[in-house]
């Protein structure tokens, strides 16, 4: 049996597919670790995409040579290629034409995980030949790729802000977590009575979680706008501000307090009636950061009706694919939009989908100052003279709803196959939504709260609309974009309205501190108290510069762990009670039992990753994707039976701190043959053509970076495309830890 073997490959994308697979059966066939196999496979990428990207000028089909060799237990990788001279294990000083800072960055997080993982790395040129060669020793104790994330500097809360908290000590939050797992239906009833219900239930939980099956406050009877708005009405809430909007260019503003917001849901509402929605419906949503988002979503639950939020950015194929899974009977819309000072004309988008949709039959549009749009007769109502009509009253009964009955579809991602809709309940969503901001952000009476998620995500949904206004918080909604029209925008806003909780994507907070101090230090951020962080875990560097420059170093940071299914976040630091460590999500909330199931049972390490599983129901957990009843067991609960499986890597410290793997902001590859969803929207291609080639990306959003899948099919010229290989250079990262990650909410994408 030879220890050598030999690949030469085109200098495409394409190539790392068939990269992986030779990768992959070559260390099998030698025996090698699975840690090893996934090490190499991790740095050749990161190589491979270095080189795809930077080292041809020409755009003319290259050879690059891999070569494979075992000695002993030692593997050697020889990576040869005939470009230019460029080094692709060095990390270039200053930005070049076709290098970018943004190239820049994201060479540095690769290359620093590609020398953890190898023992030697050389280069040299050599008769017009780039060499990097590659040593990595396959020995048992040797450390993984997860194990060296760990970070020892532990940070406790604040003494000035764990007087004033709701949970003050670790050994409270320890005393409570136990009363929720020894007991979480008498848990969640105790909670479940902090919410106005027009019947009790009469079961708290019947589940099946083998079958994924469960069923939360069974016979109740409420509404969420009750919750949200209603009972506000009559304590001094009333003339509080419920939202503040912020637009685009600087100067645009609007404020509703709880009072004008009820009156403008009750009167939308009743437009919705008038246009024939009844309860049940599907109603699609299309609007980008505005008031009348939550509006229009908070008038559907108003009548029963279930809203689906779609994405502004999205194209009109991704927008009919939804319409016509839900089989949404009315579209609500704006004319346009200018994130970020581009004009985006919304309604024409709709227009185009629309002409596939024949079950639409009324669209609601808001029209937008300078962004005029075309309103057919028949079919098109303006917003403003809907809701304005003098038949439209200030006052709509609220429906009484099932606790169990839907109240939105979800869609992650932008997709031109068969969507994904997650399913989530009034009730139970709704009680998790409200417990987790009420006590992983220590909400205040004052406090001013700041989710920059887009609400067409998960974390707009529950931290910008649903978590705040049921319990009585102001919330502010931002229209435009991080750095427009000027790099301290949002720093800006901050001081403006005296923002208190500042929660954000880490990728949202490495595009902040990339501007340098010097923005933020123009404004006074004083007014901050805790801030926040969802998406990949920080790095140690981010998170002593968010905790350092923008809390001024009195602010604790809760760096959250959650998914769209999971209904909001189920790992989090507490804090006023949980000391803090870098990169760490640390410990679980109220009612979570968490547990990591390794390859290897054996593997009892701590610092050794795992799949993560949730052993039991919660409320907030997704019902079931919309009209595929069998999705969900399959996706989430096949792999490891009675257990969520979340496809998530994690690991656990001596203290019980989880920390989520690196799957980073932008995007992760997974192989074709993942399980999962992603088996259920892949359209394959079973040999690569002239002109067709088979292209996975696991693509992560700005707001929650762990959500979209894309598969694209794209034609070989369009490989060498600029923008298709910076989106896949960005997916190193933790391609070794996730080769058989189960995505959840595939995008499938067909480009010519």
């Amino acid at each position: 049996m030879s220890n050598d073997y030999n690949l030469q490959l085109w200098n495409q994308v394409s190539g790392i597919k068939q990269l992986c697979e030779k990768m992959d059966a070559f260390g099998k066939l030698h025996g090698l670790s699975n840690s090893l196999i996934y090490g190499a496979n991790l740095a050749i990428e990161e190589l491979f995409v270095n080189i795809v990207s930077h080292a041809y000028e020409d755009g003319r089909e290259h050879i690059i040579g891999i070569g494979l060799s075992l000695t002993g237990k030692k593997l050697t990788i020889t990576i040869e290629d005939d470009g230019k001279e460029f080094d692709p294990t060095s990390i270039p000083s200053r930005p070049t034409e076709r290098i970018s800072l943004d190239d820049i960055e994201d060479m540095e997080l690769g290359l620093r995980m590609v020398r953890k993982l190898a023992d030697v790395i050389t280069y040299e040129r050599e008769d017009g030949q780039n060499r990097v060669i590659l040593v990595m020793d396959d020995t048992p104790n040797k450390k993984s790729i997860t194990s060296v994330i760990h970070e020892n500097r532990v940070f406790p809360p604040p003494e000035a802000f764990r007087e004033k908290a709701r949970l003050k000590s670790i050994d409270a939050y320890h005393k409570i977590y136990q009363i929720s797992i020894d007991d979480p239906e008498a848990f969640w009833s105790q909670l479940a009575n902090e919410l106005d219900w027009f019947r009790k239930w009469d079961t708290v939980l019947e589940e099946n979680f083998r079958e994924g099956v469960h069923k939360w406050f069974v016979g109740g009877k409420l509404n969420l706008t009750v919750n949200c708005l209603d009972r506000h009405l009559a304590t001094g809430r009333r003339n509080k501000a419920a939202l503040i909007w912020e637009g685009d260019k600087p100067g645009q503003e609007k404020t509703l307090t709880f009072q004008q917001l009820h009156r403008q849901v009750c009167r939308f509402a009743n437009v919705l009636k008038k246009h024939g929605v009844k309860k049940g419906d599907r109603v699609i949503i299309y609007l980008p950061m505005i008031a009348e988002l939550p509006i229009a979503m908070l008038a559907c639950a108003r009548i029963g009706a279930v809203n689906s939020v779609v994405f502004g950015g999205i194209g009109p194929d991704e927008l009919k694919n939804r319409i016509l899974d839900s089989d949404s009977r009315l579209l609500i819309c704006a004319s346009g939009c200018s994130p970020g000072g581009k004009l985006i004309r919304s309604k024409e988008q709709a227009d185009i989908a629309l002409l596939s949709c024949p079950a639409i039959t009324d669209v609601i549009v808001v029209r937008r100052p300078g962004m005029e749009s075309t309103l057919y007769e028949g079919r098109d109502f303006c917003w403003d003279k809907e809701i304005g009509a003098p038949d439209i009253s200030n006052e709509c009964p609220p429906v009484m709803m099932d606790a169990e009955a839907p109240l939105f579809i979800h869609y992650a991602g932008a997709t031109t196959g068969k969507p994904m809709g997650v399913v989530h309940t009034t009730a139970g969503y709704l009680l998790y939504v409200m417990q987790t901001f009420k006590w992983i952000f220590d909400i205040r009476e004052q406090d001013i709260f700041w989710c920059t998620a887009d609400i067409g995500w998960d974390a707009g949904h529950g931290y910008t609309v649903y978590g705040p206004l049921v319990n009585g918080v102001t919330s502010l909604l931002y229209e435009g974009e991080p750095n427009h029209p000027y790099p301290d925008r949002l720093w800006e806003i901050v001081e403006k309205y005296g923002v208190t909780i500042f929660y954000t994507a880490t990728k949202t907070l490495r595009t902040l501190m990339k501007s340098g101090n010097h923005q933020p230090e123009r404004h006074d951020l004083s007014t901050l108290r805790l801030l926040g962080s969802a998406g990949s875990p920080m790095d140690p560097k981010l998170w002593m510069w968010y905790r350092d420059t923008i809390g001024q170093g009195k602010c604790p940071i809760v760096e959250t762990w959650w998914q769209a299914e999971t209904g909001g976040i189920v790992i989090s630091p507490f804090p006023g009670a949980t000391p803090c460590k870098p990169g760490s999500a640390a410990l679980p909330f109220f009612g979570i039992k968490p547990e990591i199931i390794r390859d290897n049972p054996d593997q009892m390490a701590l610092d050794e990753d795992g799949w993560l599983v949730i052993n039991r129901p919660w409320p907030g957990l997704m019902r079931r994707f919309y009209g595929a009843p069998d999705r969900f067991k399959h996706i989430h609960f096949s792999k490891f039976p009675g257990t969520y499986a979340t496809g998530d890597r994690a690991i656990t410290d001596a203290d019980g701190y989880f920390w989520m793997v690196d799957r980073n902001d932008e995007s992760i590859a997974i192989p074709t043959e993942a399980a999962g969803a992603a088996m259920e929207c892949l359209k394959t291609v079973d040999q690569p053509t002239q002109d067709r080639l088979p292209f996975t990306v696991y693509r992560i959003n700005e707001e929650r970076e762990t959500e979209n899948i894309t598969f694209m099919t794209l034609k070989m010229d369009a490989m060498r495309r600029d923008d298709l290989i910076s989106a896949h250079r960005n997916q190193r990262r933790a391609q070794a830890a996730y080769r058989e990650t189960p995505p959840r909410n595939p995008t499938v994408t067909s480009q010519a």
